[in-house]
């Protein structure tokens, strides 16, 4: 057989996200199987040789070396963090800005000028510059998490194509499945947030069993990322869960544990993205 159509066999063909049936995926990268045989991987699928790589309490941990010692991962890796920090730093330096004019302006209405109002305006601008700094604190994670998605996108094909030994390419999807599959994981994602807000309140259980959600939503980001790339469906999904649901919650101990820790955080998102490829590509497909 030539070597172009060897190549040509070796191009992951379009999935069909609509498919009723469940797709026969190739146990080491996922990929849907034509003809009993994966497009890519050059092994049997009667004998296949899947990843060991270590224990999934430690992908997290893991992907967070790779994205230091990898210089091809590193851009992919820190310039979200970097954005993300300018945009938030506007935003709240802006807002508190505004905030401090328009008290100062109302206080010097309200009250002649004097002890009182110098020492209210003193207090309103030490509280404002710690609020702002609470404010960024609690939201920085959250729109790290916005501004990651496309950036974390080439990491994980990198990644993969590191691991495996090959290049790959994503499986083409229609813009409307597409569409489809983003708005059946948001659903997913508020039935998974709204409750634990709710238990917000209870001292002590309910900011642990919140992080604990918050975690396994920013899983489901990071693993999004490669189920599209292999074009899973929202049941592959649910499927893919339920069938590595004990490995899904080692892999998210690290995340439950760095996210109180707030200079780690930084490393949260990409080190957790990266981890997400080693452990989707040992979990059962």
């Amino acid at each position: 057989m030539s070597e172009s159509s060897d190549s040509q066999q070796r191009v992951p063909q379009p999935v069909s996200l609509a498919q009723p049936e469940a797709i026969k995926r190739c146990p080491r990268c996922g990929l849907g199987l034509n003809a009993g045989r994966c497009p890519v991987c050059p092994v049997e699928i009667t004998q296949p040789q899947p990843l060991k790589m270590g224990w999934r309490l430690f992908d997290v941990l893991w992907g967070t070396q790779q994205v230091f010692a990898l210089p091809e991962l590193r851009p992919w890796a820190f310039s979200p963090v970097a954005v993300s920090g300018l945009v938030l730093g506007f935003s709240v330096w802006w807002g508190f800005g505004w905030f401090s004019n328009w008290f100062t302006t109302w206080l010097q209405q309200a009250l002649a000028p004097g002890v009182l109002s110098s020492l209210l305006q003193a207090f309103v601008a030490a509280f404002s510059v710690l609020g702002a700094l609470v404010i960024f604190g609690f939201l920085f994670l959250p729109v790290l998490g916005l501004v990651c998605m496309p950036f974390f996108d080439p990491l994980a094909a990198k990644l993969e194509a590191r691991l495996l030994g090959e290049k790959r390419d994503a499986v083409p999807i229609k813009v409307s499945l597409l569409l489809r599959e983003i708005a059946l994981l948001l659903v997913l994602k508020l039935i998974l947030i709204l409750p634990a807000l709710l238990l917000l309140g209870i001292p002590v259980l309910g900011p642990v069993l919140l992080t604990a959600v918050m975690a396994m939503v920013l899983s489901l980001d990071f693993l999004d990322i490669i189920w599209m790339r292999k074009g899973y469906s929202f049941n592959d999904k649910l499927k893919f869960l339920k069938q590595n649901f004990t490995p899904w919650l080692l892999y998210l101990a690290p995340l439950l544990v760095l996210s109180w820790i707030p200079l780690l955080q930084l490393l949260i998102l990409p080190g957790a993205a990266a981890g997400a490829v080693r452990f989707y590509l040992n979990a059962k497909k």
